[in-house]
């Protein structure tokens, strides 16, 4: 038994169509030739079957990953949305708490200059105390370096920058969850944090100055229940820690400057709740002394340290600044 294939060339077609004659015996018989004939029609329906088919698979591909990812996100939120209560009951007081332990010590260490010196000598008195600085002694990041040298805990807080709710609230997170001491920790801690205030954004859908001072209010108390927490962990001979506001004059003088926006007022409220806190961890909780620094001297009779133990006359003394 064999087979022949023959390619035959059909004029007007413009193809080649092949035919395949099989010869067979079949007891005697003659032979018998079968002549099969491929169309053009099925063969466009095979390519079109095959084309949709691919298609078909590109389609469930496409479908597939957007349902992941879809399916991601509904996850990230939900988790996100579990994860707070965590953070707000334990995970932010213990970062706080841990990152006042965490023994940072400048690779460089500066000479102090004679204002700076002066101020931290002032914190060895008996009682917390508010310390407002001008002049020579206003200077934040050196007294913060000048207590790391010494191994006083430190939170250092940039008011500077803190012209809107948003970007107080962000000062305020940047200098508690300090990337500076706690490293990556605090990082990934100031990145949660803004994917947090985005969420709740979302979720509330207005009055954004409303959430933010909601967050303020949330980290002041981690702060607080974290200082606690270090203060019943310390000795008595441990050094009391040190709260510094930087740049108290500035942030006041731009807000001052623009009272009559809705935003800045709220910022400035937000600047009245951060010193209310901090007399009430220094003069009743007696756990901190805190450090304003107000820039320069407003006179040549001014002093440039001057030491409070009542919010009262701290109030009064920091009016200037202070929303009317």
């Amino acid at each position: 038994m064999g087979a022949t294939i023959h390619r035959r060339a059909l004029r007007g077609l413009g193809a080649d169509v092949r035919l395949a004659c099989r010869r067979s015996h079949r007891m005697g018989s003659g032979s018998t030739c079968h002549f099969v004939r491929r169309s053009f029609a099925s063969s466009a329906s095979a390519s079109a079957l095959t084309t949709s088919a691919l298609s078909g698979a590109k389609k469930s591909k496409t479908l597939s990953a957007l349902g992941t990812t879809a399916g991601l996100a509904c996850f990230s939120v939900i988790a996100s949305v579990l994860a707070w209560p965590v953070a707000d009951l334990w995970l932010g007081p213990r970062l706080v708490r841990e990152g006042l332990e965490i023994k940072h010590v400048p690779e460089v260490v500066r000479p102090l200059s004679p204002g700076i010196a002066r101020v931290t000598h002032s914190l060895d008195a008996q009682l917390p105390a508010v310390l407002v600085l001008a002049g020579k002694c206003s200077a934040g990041k050196e007294l913060e370096h000048a207590c790391l040298v010494v191994g006083r805990p430190v939170i250092y807080l940039p008011l500077r920058e803190g012209t809107s709710p948003h970007d107080f609230f962000f000062a305020i997170t940047s200098g508690v969850y300090s990337s500076d001491r706690m490293g990556v920790v605090g990082i990934v801690t100031n990145s949660m944090g803004v994917w947090w205030t985005v969420l709740f954004d979302v979720i509330v859908g207005h009055s954004p100055n409303h959430t933010r001072s909601f967050h303020l209010s949330v980290v002041l108390q981690h702060m607080r229940r974290g200082l606690t927490a270090f203060t019943r962990r310390k000795s008595l001979s441990d050094l009391r820690p040190l709260i510094i506001l930087d740049g108290f004059d500035e942030v006041g003088q731009a807000l001052h400057a623009t009272h009559k926006n809705a935003d800045c007022h709220t910022a400035h409220i937000m600047l009245m709740k951060l010193l209310n806190w901090c007399c009430t961890v220094c003069f009743d909780d007696r756990m901190v002394d805190i450090a304003i620094c107000t820039g320069p001297s407003k006179s040549a009779l001014s002093r440039d340290l001057q030491t409070f133990t009542s919010s009262h006359e701290l109030r009064k003394h920091l009016k200037p600044w202070l929303p009317c």
